[in-house]
This record gives structure tokens, C-alpha cells and sequence, in this order.
């Protein structure tokens, strides 16, 4: 299979993908991350970018630099995804699971001085702290060449670092808006790892439509039902394994969910025709690392016709 992307070109490309900044600016007030615990306005994560950002230049470490972080699901690997890059430099992700021979090889692979990480992270005293003097730094346009770099799941061999630069995280979400269709009263679900790019395209998407992130500290079934049908979620990603488990939990319907993009993995056909039955609404998608995230998948309301595929690639790609 040849994947080729079409992606934007020129400065614009490179300043592109800082939507936490232009939410702040267009609708400070907005949602942009809700937890268990709380609510962090599009205002708040600006702020907390900012911040991250003043203490990433602090420490020494700087535009082109690798900076190697735990990709968890929490509130400071959200600040660390916007506010790394705003330091100029390339924000890489860890598995927090991986053996400590595994992490220093994969540290070491992308150039990264060691694992960085706030002391300490606690959200109001971030908030808080005095933002960065632009005088003394000056971060200037984020890497132009990696903006992040991730590791693949290594479904095929050895997992392997793969950059993505802004313009291929710009050209991937207009094109997963633009089938998906998430706007900025959707809460995208985020249960997946932030270590990997389905995870983190989670925050890619939601941030460019204005939208929220619901971010849930690990996948419990219960919990995720009950968000469906409360109405705290709309739009959500899965890996077929969790929705074996959530059509197996629930029996009264999903609520408000309106869309559920089913990838990571096999999703078989009969699976996704008794997601639909239960009035689950799976919709399959494939996607790679290199290709950030999604390369095809199911226009939503032809679920039923698209049974047994990942449907048509997206908008800038194409299969063969």
C-alpha cells in the first residue's frame, strides 16, 4: 500500500495547528479539557501552554531540542502537548509502561537529554505562575521539521520514531473534520493513549473545531456509558476490544453519542453490525503514525453500506 498526503505549504503551514491560542482569543470562556475533577477553559489551557512553555526555555532546553515527556492521561501531558512546541522545541511522548532498558534506548533514539516532567504538576499553581519573560526568550516559530515525534505501535516489527511536522497535523484534522464533521458544541471522548496519535489526535481535532476533550484517567466501562448517556460525550474513539466490552455493558442505548470511530485494529464485520443494532454508532477508520492517524474512513450515515471496510480515504490521501 502507497499512502501519499497533500499538505499545506509556506509559513502559514508552520505556524499552523496553535488552536488552543485562537480559541482562547475567540471563546476564552469555552470548555477546551473536562475531567472527573474539573473544567480547563480554552483561556486556562492557553495560559497553561504559555506556562509550560516559559519553564521548558528555564530549564535550558530550546528550540530543536527533543524533549521527552510521559504521555499519560492527565491534565499536565495536555499542558505538555501545546506548550512544548510553543517553546520551539519537539515534544515526544512515552509509553509511561515500558521497561527502563526500553525507555533510555527510546530517549536516547530521538536525541532527548532525558525525561522531563513538571515536579509536582498541580493545575492552579501553574495557572499562577508568572508567564514567561518574552524579553529573555523568544521562542519564535515552533521546529519546522518535527513538531512531534511518535513511536509506532510496532504492529508490524520493531516500533519505529516517526516526526510529524504542523502542516501534516494541520492536513490531517481538516481532513478528519471534514468527514467526521465535530464542531465546537462536540466533547470528543478521550480514552486511548496519549503516547500514541490516536490518542493525541484526540486533542488535535477537538481544539481545531473548538470543541472539548473529555480526558479520562483509564478506560472503565461503566464510567463510559454513563458519560453516553448523561450526555457529557459525543464524539469518541475506540479500539474494537472496547467496544466488544461496552456492547456487552450496556443495554439501554448510548445517548448522546453521535459518532464512535472504531480503529487500532481488526474490526470485524460482525462486530460493527451489532454496534449498529444496539444503536451504537461505529464507524470504522484505518490510520497510521506516518500518516497521522486516519487515512480512510466511513462517511458517517453509510455505516450499513460500508460494512466489511475502513471506508474511502480521506480528503489529501490516496491509497493504492
Amino acid at each position: 500500500m502507497v499512502v501519499r498526503g497533500v499538505s499545506p505549504s509556506g509559513v502559514g503551514s508552520v505556524r499552523a495547528m496553535d488552536w488552543v491560542a485562537a480559541a482562547a482569543r475567540e471563546r476564552p470562556d469555552a470548555p477546551a479539557v473536562v475531567t472527573a475533577e474539573r473544567t480547563i477553559t480554552y483561556a486556562e489551557l492557553d495560559r497553561l501552554a504559555t506556562n509550560v512553555a516559559g519553564i521548558v526555555l528555564d530549564s535550558g532546553l530550546g528550540p530543536g531540542e527533543a524533549v521527552a515527556f510521559w504521555g499519560e492521561r492527565d491534565l499536565a501531558t495536555v499542558a505538555a502537548v501545546w506548550g512544548i512546541p510553543r517553546a520551539g522545541a519537539t515534544a515526544v511522548p512515552i509509553d509511561p509502561d515500558l521497561a527502563p532498558e526500553v525507555l533510555r534506548s527510546r530517549v536516547r533514539s530521538v536525541g532527548a537529554r532525558g525525561l522531563w516532567a513538571i515536579p509536582d504538576f498541580d493545575v492552579d499553581r501553574l495557572l499562577e505562575r508568572r508567564a514567561p519573560d518574552t524579553k529573555r526568550h523568544r521562542p519564535g516559530l515552533p521546529h519546522p521539521d518535527a513538531r512531534f515525534v511518535l513511536h509506532t505501535s510496532g504492529s508490524s516489527g520493531a516500533p519505529k520514531a516517526v516526526p510529524l511536522t504542523g502542516a501534516m497535523i494541520d492536513a490531517a484534522t481538516a481532513a478528519s473534520q471534514a468527514r467526521v464533521g465535530n464542531h465546537d458544541r462536540d466533547r470528543w471522548l478521550a480514552v486511548l493513549p496519549m503516547f500514541h496519535v490516536a490518542g493525541l489526535s484526540v486533542l488535535w481535532r477537538s481544539a481545531r473545531a473548538g470543541g472539548a476533550v473529555a480526558l479520562e484517567s483509564d478506560f472503565d466501562v461503566d464510567r463510559v456509558v454513563e458519560l453516553c448517556r448523561s450526555g457529557a460525550v459525543t464524539v469518541a474513539s475506540f479500539v474494537p476490544t472496547m467496544v466488544h466490552r461496552l456492547l456487552a455493558a450496556a443495554d439501554g442505548g448510548f445517548g448522546s453519542l453521535r459518532l464512535a470511530l472504531v480503529g487500532g485494529g481488526r474490526a470485524e464485520r460482525e462486530l460493527i453490525e451489532a454496534a449498529l443494532e444496539a444503536g451504537f454508532p461505529a464507524v470504522t477508520t484505518y490510520g497510521m503514525t506516518e500518516t497521522t492517524s486516519q487515512v480512510c474512513t466511513v462517511v458517517p450515515g453509510d455505516e450499513r453500506a460500508s460494512l466489511g471496510t475502513v471506508g474511502a480515504p480521506v480528503d489529501g490521501a490516496e491509497v493504492r
